[in-house]
């Protein structure tokens, strides 16, 4: 009978031993899960905010499009003359930058071009985003055979522009940039009546 007894002792401690295992293997399990969850769900957040800022640079291309065609106006209105001339104080939009070469607005810049009404707001944007333009001269020459034409010359401005979605209420407001805007920057070529 002894021998019987010590049969059962030995399953009794591994019965102790088994829902220990059991145990630790669900713990390892349950973390490993919430580890899954927790990368799915970033990917997710980060996917939406890579959507919305293609959203936003489409936009912008819009946008561009018609500050182009604003640049061009604003130029052939004025005898097809440099925007040093032809936009001077009169155009929100065009900035002529303190020192050169002039870098990439900051945050600063913006809420500061926005609150003081010097950054030109576009117009007819579709989708109800609202871009801010600003056009500084570029630091590029000026190039007397690129326009193709006798008598005209290629001068180059910068185009930066501020694409902000929809949804969002007022940079001035909250004095912050919205968290998936853009800024955008493109050079432009006009062409002018050579001096």
């Amino acid at each position: 009978m002894a021998a019987l007894n010590m049969s059962h002792r030995p399953r009794r401690s591994e019965a102790g031993y088994t829902l220990l295992l059991v145990l630790f293997t669900m713990t390892v399990l349950l973390f490993g899960a919430l580890f899954t969850m927790r990368g799915t769900i970033l990917q997710t957040v980060m996917t939406g905010n890579t959507l919305q800022h293609e959203k936003n640079l489409q936009a912008s291309d819009m946008a561009l499009r018609l500050v182009e065609n604003l640049i061009i106006t604003t130029s052939q209105n004025a005898g097809s003359t440099p925007l040093e001339i032809a936009a001077g104080a009169g155009q929100p939009w065009y900035y002529t930058p303190p020192t050169s070469p002039w870098t990439i607005p900051s945050s600063t810049f913006w809420l500061q071009c926005i609150g003081s009404g010097q950054c030109g707001s576009i117009a007819n944007v579709p989708g109800g985003y609202q871009v801010y333009a600003t056009v500084v001269p570029s630091n590029l020459p000026v190039d007397p055979y690129n326009c193709g034409t006798a008598g005209m010359t290629a001068v180059y401005y910068d185009i930066f522009l501020l694409t902000m979605e929809p949804n969002f209420t007022s940079v001035v407001a909250n004095a912050t940039a919205a968290t998936t805007s853009s800024v955008t920057e493109s050079i432009f070529k006009l062409c002018v009546v050579s001096s």
